[in-house]
């Protein structure tokens, strides 16, 4: 089939995208309901053509439902199909052969024109299948029907927010700010992951990362969901051991909804801020210029003006954040890119023409500033640096501007590839983001005086926590300021300790017996 009638962008590979563009929903429900029920698809829709073969279609212009759900049902904007239960109202119309009614009945529903060309092939290239089993596709299809009708009760619950869907403009626009350009479609690694917490019992308040890639917001976010967790008081940066290991469900949610909150208000000023959310059905069709992913186009993007309620948009809706299927990472990343506004990134950035998503699919130093200090800039130094041309052209790059709350430390400064200023060195609270060989991870203090470089405790421990290192226990770090570490170029150094060093130079790095990270 692939050679003589290969598949295009505009194919349907997928049953559950089937079932739901047809809206078989309702088909599917009665047939599981019976003693013996049909196993495939086209089975139950075969049988039902043929129980209603006796009658025909009084319109060719009505909408495609092979539902048995009477109700109506929403539908894309020019759609010619027509709906099969409509055929059993006309009751007048001579019988024709079964094979007739079925060939006729498709036909007028222009399947290939309106159905299969609002399915992007190439955005679930990699969605696992269920062996053939339409009970497992009933239930995938349910489960999302019933969060969408929840999130559109929820959403029109709060007075001092507003909702409207996602317009294909917009949809461009975020595609061109991430991708640099609107046909571009998050990888697999991305789509996969959401905020799901380790069940490792003294590791659980970190962020599990799935594949590589998106390690640049879990980091960032893993390391403000830490600074409410550990210092709720932001008088008090001194935390027990007991905060980290003691870490439950109801406190995951809490904290997990405090940061993406706090973040999100943040990104927007503390004025605005927008949460995207996924609906149940697409707002507009595929053109030139954009690809439908089955998320992006489906999207309701609520609006708060307070972070009241802006919490409890977050909260009502954190099941979206945490759903083990995924999405959450990019409905996250969309909410940022959204209440930041796509001019004021730009503004943000050195190069108006930057794009969030780096190489190979990982984040872009933007991307991890925009989380941590609410603005997308492109460096890490302090304040602004001017650079002037051969020609004398003069161009200015900004850094960080002031103090951030979490801090940031690179192995690039160790290699003198870049510098680190004071504002990430030296944050409000003892967290830091660490950036180091191509991957973002974090590094923390239960004792805030690790800040104080003049008055700093004679031995200090730090606690690292990696969300894509499949970490089975606790890593924690004893560092000594005062005792000078002697290196030999030949020694194999981890890398952990380079970027240790460039806030505290020539520490000594104790591993505590657990195995270095090299």
């Amino acid at each position: 089939m692939d050679t003589e009638m290969p598949r295009k962008e505009s194919s349907i590979n997928n049953r559950i995208t089937l079932a739901r563009e047809m809206h078989l929903e309702g088909l599917l429900k009665k047939n599981k309901s019976q003693e013996q029920p049909l196993s495939t698809m086209i089975e139950v829709i075969v049988k039902h053509i043929k129980e209603t073969s006796r009658y025909r279609t009084r319109s060719t212009r009505s909408s495609l439902s092979l539902s048995d759900d009477k109700s109506p049902r929403k539908q894309f904007s020019n759609s010619r199909a027509v709906s099969v239960d409509q055929i059993t109202t006309d009751r007048n119309k001579s019988q024709h052969d079964d094979n007739t009614i079925l060939l006729e009945g498709f036909k007028s529903a222009s399947l290939e024109d309106d159905v299969f060309n609002k399915i992007s092939k190439s955005s679930i290239i990699d969605t696992p299948v269920n062996n053939g089993n339409i009970d497992d596709d009933l239930e995938t299809i349910e489960l999302e029907d019933r969060t969408s009708s929840k999130l559109a009760t929820r959403t029109q619950s709060h007075d001092a927010t507003r909702q409207y869907p996602i317009t294909i403009d917009t949809a461009i626009a975020l595609k061109e700010i991430i991708f640099g350009k609107g046909t571009g479609l998050f990888n697999y690694e991305w789509r996969i992951q959401s905020f799901i917490f380790s069940d490792v019992d003294s590791l659980q308040y970190g962020i599990v990362q799935k594949k590589g890639g998106p390690c640049g917001i879990l980091a960032a976010l893993q390391a403000c969901f830490l600074k409410h967790l550990l210092f709720p008081n932001s008088k008090n940066l001194t935390a027990s051991k007991s905060q980290v290991t003691n870490v439950t469900e109801a406190m995951q949610q809490d904290c997990l909804i405090s940061a993406i909150a706090e973040t999100l208000w943040r990104a927007g000023n503390s004025r605005r801020s927008v949460v995207a959310l996924p609906q149940g059905t697409a707002h507009f069709k595929s053109d030139s210029k954009f690809r439908l992913d089955q998320l992006t186009e489906k999207l309701i993007l609520c609006t708060a003006v307070s972070l009241e309620s802006l919490r409890q948009i977050v909260r009502e809706n954190l099941p979206q954040f945490q759903n083990p299927k995924g999405n959450g990472c990019i409905l996250y990343l969309y909410s940022l890119i959204l209440s930041r506004s796509i001019d004021g990134l730009k503004q943000d950035m050195d190069d108006p023409n930057c794009k969030l998503m780096g190489a190979y699919n990982y984040c872009s130093q933007e991307m991890v500033n925009l989380i941590v200090t609410g603005k997308a800039t492109s460096n890490v130094f302090d304040g602004t640096m001017e650079l002037t041309g051969d020609g004398g052209e003069k161009c200015e790059l900004t850094g960080i501007e002031c103090q951030s709350q979490i801090g940031l430390l690179s192995l690039l400064e160790h290699y003198q590839s870049c510098k680190v200023g004071n504002n990430f060195k030296s944050p409000r609270y003892p967290i830091w983001v660490v950036y180091s060989e191509s991957h973002y991870s974090v590094l923390f203090s239960l004792d805030g005086r690790v800040l104080d470089l003049s008055n700093m405790p004679e031995i200090f421990d730090l606690y690292y926590y990696d969300g894509l290192g499949n970490q089975d226990e606790e890593i924690k770090l004893t560092v000594d300021p005062q005792n000078q570490a002697s290196v030999n170029e030949k020694d194999l150094i981890p890398p952990l300790d380079l970027c240790i060093r460039t806030r505290w130079p020539g520490a000594t790095v104790d591993w505590n017996d657990t195995e270095p990270l090299l």
